[in-house]
């Protein structure tokens, strides 16, 4: 198994949209509604990803691949408080459940983040997120 970490492409949007609605469809039953939860569609989420990665955007976006499949992806960039506490903000983070524990979820942060001072903000009912 090969785990590689890499900045994201906008030919990469067609792969993370799916991986993204998995990751919520995974993570988020007990905190998100089911009608919620049903509606996010890879179609959406790979619109989404399209959009995020041909626009400009102040965010970096990181992709995880294991054996050259994205399995999870991270974006970082400048805070979106009004009164940040740090110079950087982890904007999100997912990975697909089959390859939590690996080292990627950390493998990603480290690509996002560097050794810079950061925030990140996490749902409250998310304690998984927390741990983290």
């Amino acid at each position: 198994m090969t785990t590689t970490i890499r900045r994201a492409t906008l030919a990469d949007a067609e792969h993370i949209g799916p991986v993204h609605a998995q990751a919520w469809r995974e993570t988020y039953p007990v905190i998100l509604s089911e009608e919620w939860i049903a509606n996010v569609s890879d179609e959406e989420r790979i619109g989404r990803w399209k959009r995020i990665l041909g626009e400009p955007n102040p965010a970096r976006q990181w992709v995880a691949l294991v054996d050259g499949v994205i399995v999870g992806f991270a974006a970082s960039g400048p805070p979106r408080d009004s009164e940040p506490i740090r110079p950087l903000e982890l904007w999100s983070i997912h990975l697909l459940k089959a390859h939590s524990r690996a080292g990627i979820g950390t493998a990603l942060v480290d690509a996002a983040l560097g050794d810079a001072p950061a925030s990140v903000w996490v749902v409250e009912s998310n304690v998984p997120a927390q741990g983290f």
